[in-house]
């Protein structure tokens, strides 16, 4: 998440500050997408320097962009999760709504379910079919206020959408656990693939990974380590968004500007080694998306307008953007392919509406291939 929200400023508001096209505005985590200026958090990435990333053969090396929909409902956007027919959730730390984009026509949200006591909502995952958990909180400058974290399950395997786009036959809503000692939770991720009983979450203020069994509620510190920290004359953000693929947590670090990973047992979610750093990163990494062959991560910058394509195994990465995009903080794959077996991302932002409104805003990045390619890469 980015902490795009403490400090709101309207986008429109800032026009000298609005990013250039080769420049990325950078801010805090995905809850706070133009940080003031009181806080100093506004970051100036030149997207000149870009690492050369090897590509792969018959490959699209860039991407166009292109707005999905927007949400009228919240002001900046937090995090994503791809539906099994296309559609797209998302959730705001801003709003304690569950909203819908639907994938198939260029539309406004609908609201899906709203979530008691809280004010925003963070993390989601899906551990089966339809059955999606979220994480909420009250966000008190920059942390949540004490006892305030939850998770909450939203079943959505009866429901369906109208000709309107609405949300029909009214979806179960549980509440899985009060997370009492947490400070801030942020990121969800599942486990293990076949796993629908626990879900891993990070605390960006301790610091720490834990894992929750969604069906007793019990819960367990499991990686905690040094890269995971918020540090002094930082964002107070540590550990932001995490994935698992195989046995390895991978995981971005707000603060210290890392993305990393660590092999864990996929029963107990223990960490089984040591972190790994894989690159250090200009700017503020939020949420990301892991390919489906676990090669590549597709980091969102929080705040600015590009996305940092990392090749794990080499340890290289390069910024790929568009003046599309607005206050980004999460990034999904879009379940669907092309030519080259590439698959497209939706990422999460903003939109500046006649100049004087931010809503929230979901785009999708389209790989392209080939001389005639329109290519948005930075």
């Amino acid at each position: 998440m980015g902490l795009h929200s403490f400090q709101h400023l309207s986008l429109s508001s800032q026009n000298q500050l609005r990013p250039h096209p080769l420049f990325i505005l950078t801010s805090h985590f995905s809850l706070v997408m133009i940080f003031s200026r009181a806080y100093g958090a506004f970051v100036l990435l030149s997207a000149s320097i870009v690492s050369a990333l090897p590509k792969r053969q018959s490959a699209p090396s860039n991407f166009t962009f292109s707005t999905v929909g927007t949400v009228p409902g919240a002001v900046n956007l937090e995090n994503l999760a791809v539906r099994h027919n296309g559609d797209v959730l998302v959730t705001s730390i801003r709003s304690n709504t569950l909203f819908q984009v639907s994938s198939s026509r260029n539309t406004t949200a609908s609201e899906v379910v709203q979530i008691p006591d809280v004010t925003g909502l963070t993390g989601i995952v899906e551990l089966e079919k339809d059955v999606f958990y979220v994480a909420g909180t009250n966000l008190t400058g920059s942390s949540s206020s004490p006892g305030s974290n939850g998770v909450w399950r939203v079943d959505l395997r009866n429901s369906s959408i109208d000709g309107n786009g609405c949300v029909v036959q009214v979806i179960t809503l549980s509440q899985v656990a009060d997370l009492l000692s947490t400070q801030l939770i942020n990121g969800l991720s599942s486990l293990a693939p076949n796993d629908t009983s626990h879900l891993l979450f990070s605390d960006s203020v301790a610091g720490s990974v834990s894992i929750l069994d969604v069906e007793t509620g019990l819960l367990e510190v499991v990686v905690k380590d040094p890269t995971m920290n918020i540090v002094s004359g930082g964002l107070s953000v540590g550990v932001n968004g995490i994935k698992t693929y195989g046995d390895r947590l991978f995981f971005t670090s707000l603060d210290q500007h890392l993305f990393a990973s660590a092999s864990i047992s996929l029963s107990t979610g223990h960490a089984t080694g040591p972190v790994v750093p894989i690159v250090n990163i200009t700017g503020s990494a939020d949420d990301f998306a892991l390919s489906r062959d676990g090669r590549t991560a597709f980091v969102s910058l929080n705040g600015g307008n590009a996305i940092l394509e990392v090749d794990i195994a080499s340890k290289s990465s390069r910024y790929i953007g568009s003046p599309l995009l607005e206050s980004i903080s999460s990034v999904a794959l879009s379940g669907s392919r092309d030519q080259f077996k590439s698959e497209s991302l939706y990422i999460s932002g903003a939109i500046v509406v006649d100049n004087t409104t931010t809503i929230g805003g979901l785009f999708k990045a389209q790989p392209c291939f080939g001389v005639g390619c329109a290519v948005q890469g930075i």
